[in-house]
């Protein structure tokens, strides 16, 4: 076998990994809701006339805070830093995906016009526990 199928294979079965890892660990999009209040998340919303703001922070291999509480019918804004390398951030029930690059804040913007429990994910590849940097979005 030739070093360059050898790099082929390697490079297949860490791919088939990554698509295993989405369906075990995809986030919940089941309309239900949800327990794990972040008791501290109420400091981080600041209520701006009709946008809720709130800070997000992204890092291997996770999102704070989480879950993420709205209500219905607000026009969201979250501010969302990379603390150490490219990640993304996918809301897919919102039709969004967006980079983020480290070190700087990305702004995402939607108004919470469904109610229930929709999942977000990272969608850049950041390393072994990428699969599992999974999230919830409750909009009361």
């Amino acid at each position: 076998m030739t070093i360059k199928m050898h790099k082929s294979i390697i490079t297949i079965f860490i791919a088939l990994i990554i698509v295993i890892g989405w369906f075990v660990f995809k986030p919940n999009s089941d309309n239900s809701s949800g327990n794990g209040v972040l008791k501290d998340q109420t400091n981080l919303n600041k209520n701006t006339g009709n946008v809720v703001e709130i800070d997000v922070v992204a890092e291997r291999f996770s999102f704070s805070p989480n879950p993420i509480r709205v209500n219905y019918g607000d026009r969201v804004r979250l501010k969302i830093k990379s603390k150490d390398v490219t990640h993304g951030f996918a809301l897919p029930d919102f039709n969004i995906n967006k980079i983020l690059n480290p070190g700087e804040i990305t702004i995402v913007e939607f108004v919470a016009d469904k109610k229930g429990r929709f999942g977000f994910y990272c969608s850049v590849p950041c390393g072994v526990g990428h699969a599992g940097m999974t999230g919830n979005i409750i909009v009361q």
